[in-house]
């Protein structure tokens, strides 16, 4: 099986999936950086495991259950 680790780290807890299929149910954010006062934002790619991701930002089974939530076909 292939070790996704080194490309996947958990921005809270730096954790790396063992698996591919464990780094499947890891969740990405896109966000804004501020590097200092008066910079723009820059967007960045924030990657959470899913334990961190549901204490950040909630439960996805939580999310997955509001009207039109899984409606893109991306999701």
């Amino acid at each position: 099986m292939l070790n996704c680790g080194p490309m996947l780290n958990c921005e809270e807890c730096a954790t790396q999936p063992a698996t591919v299929e464990e780094a499947l149910r890891w969740r990405a954010y896109l966000i804004a950086v501020v590097e200092d006062e008066g910079d723009e934002e820059v967007p960045e790619v924030a990657v959470y495991c899913p334990e961190c991701a549901d204490r950040e930002f909630g439960d996805r089974r939580r999310l997955d259950q509001r009207p039109g939530a899984g409606s893109n076909p991306r999701n």
